[in-house]
């Protein structure tokens, strides 16, 4: 067949008197027409440019010779032709262009003698869209990494971007905490209320390689039990039928941070599995998807406690045992308490412009104090007193203004004298050893037993005991204390495992 306009035109005759050929060259998309055996017939214009194929080239050619040679990648033709129904198809061509095509059977006939006469594809080219849609994501990836460079240097600016670890507990936690960041692994953080946990995930995000990417906590107590699956996962909007995407979605490349894995819903257990082990997971579309997310979970239980109540199963806790990170209380990590005091203070006077400061009493009496709220109880007390108090001197009625003035003279009282040295100069780490050891010495000859005695104090018996031979050591406390009853701890160790 030839490729001249005038037998185009008796072409287009012959099959029912079709559009003219040179309205179809007016068309801003590709057409391309073959007849019911996939001979070519026409090609337009603007066919050749996206392809960059010649229409002298390829009139009267088969399409099943053109995808055997190579010169098309697939063809939508053969497909309508095999199937009889449209058909829509991504097409790559020579040039590099890429196209979305629609093929078209036009039939011939009613009923027993219908028949395909002609296939018609409208080749729609994409390239440019790939190309702007390539563009956006890097410019996306590119804006991410600014969002999180600009939050660091805030979080510097505001101090918060630092670890701050005195005690040897949170020393040894931070090297953990660290190593975290390094690796992709779930994360298992637990401790009781107020210790920090989520302030730990978040350092673990930010010193990894998803911080350009988003951090989400969620937050189950706060969620409609009803819709936390939809609202977690997406769902098929009833009204639209369109599938509208959960939140789970938007943190994709980043860390989500489960505040309390204890209050997760047991139904959505499973799905949680899933994603903590594979990164798969079945949203609210029903399919399987993958999700490039990275999990740090939190709880106040143990992981073997949150089995024991059920929480978890076996397979989830073994998941969770891999990377845990123990957050020590307040109390037994108490150098930390007065330099944690002075970090907040001193972001108080950077908002303020003021320039705040504890008094040396306030300093013990901090120091003393238990804080079952632990680090959040500290910085609301830290933070109401500078705010209330008009005086820059911060004393210890600012910070706990519920105690009577002869609680705080008995409080203070009981810190030991410091003791200089030889020449005169004071350990403050041996005062601090002391000030413990006396107290926990008082809590000892008061309960006769250690399990008794660090619940009095609010600590761990394994750490009351542990401390209690370190500071037998120091000479800092006896080893022979007198009981209540008269005898002595050599006489009733066994008491100390009580």
């Amino acid at each position: 067949m030839s490729g001249k306009k005038g037998e185009e035109n008796i072409i287009f005759s012959n099959y029912g008197n079709l559009a003219a050929a040179d309205i179809l060259e007016h068309v801003n998309d590709g057409i391309y027409i073959t007849d019911h055996e996939a001979n070519t017939i026409y090609i337009n214009h603007r066919y050749e440019m996206v392809s960059g194929l010649r229409r002298a080239d390829v009139i009267g050619q088969n399409m099943k010779d053109m995808v055997s040679n190579g010169v098309i990648s697939q063809s939508g033709t053969l497909a309508v032709l095999e199937s009889g129904e449209s058909v829509s198809m991504e097409q790559r061509f020579n040039t590099g262009r890429q196209a979305i095509i629609t093929s078209t059977p036009i039939y011939w006939g009613e009923g027993e003698e219908k028949h395909i006469v002609l296939v018609l594809t409208v080749v729609n080219e994409i390239t440019e869209l790939n190309s702007l849609r390539r563009e956006l994501e890097r410019l996306h990836t590119m804006n991410q990494m600014y969002v999180s460079r600009i939050q660091k240097l805030q979080d510097e600016l505001k101090g918060e971007d630092s670890f701050l670890a005195e005690d040897p507990e949170s020393k040894r936690m931070r090297e953990r905490v660290e190593r975290a960041a390094l690796i992709d692994d779930p994360v298992f953080v637990y401790g009781e209320r107020g210790t920090g946990k989520e302030r730990i995930a978040s350092y673990i995000h930010r010193n990894s390689v998803r911080s350009p990417h988003p951090f989400l906590k969620i937050d189950f107590s706060a969620l409609p039990e009803n819709q936390t699956a939809a609202y977690l996962f997406g769902r098929i909007d009833p009204e639209t039928k369109k599938y509208r995407p959960g939140i789970l979605e938007n943190a994709v490349g980043g860390t989500v941070y489960i505040k309390d894995i204890s209050q997760m819903p047991a139904i959505l257990r499973s799905r949680f599995l899933a994603m903590f082990q594979r990164r798969k997971c079945l949203l609210g579309d029903g399919l399987q998807h993958y999700l490039d997310i990275r999990f740090i979970v939190g709880s106040r239980m143990t992981v073997d406690e949150l089995q024991a109540g059920g929480y978890v199963n076996e397979e989830m806790r073994n998941t969770l045992l891999v990377l845990q990170i123990p957050v020590k209380p307040l109390r037994e990590r108490r150098e930390d308490i007065v330099p944690l005091a002075d970090y907040f203070l001193k972001q108080y006077n950077k908002q303020s412009g003021e320039g705040k400061y504890f008094s040396e009493n306030c300093r013990h009496a901090m120091y003393n104090y238990d804080w079952p709220d632990n680090i959040e109880g500290l910085r609301i007390r830290v933070r109401r007193a500078a705010i209330l108090n008009p005086q820059d001197e911060i004393t210890t009625e600012d910070i706990f203004p519920e105690k009577t003035e002869q609680e705080q003279e008995t409080e203070q009282l009981r810190i030991p004298d410091p003791q200089p040295d030889e020449n005169g100069s004071i350990d403050l780490k041996m005062q601090v050893y002391r000030m413990e050891a006396d107290y926990m010495t008082r809590a000892f000859h008061k309960f006769g037993n250690a399990r008794l005695a660090a619940e009095s104090l609010q600590m761990d018996s394994s750490t009351f005991v542990r401390k209690r031979q370190k500071y037998i050591r120091l000479g800092l406390m006896e080893r022979r204390t007198r009981l209540p009853d008269g005898g002595t701890a050599n006489e009733t160790r066994e008491r100390e495992n009580t």
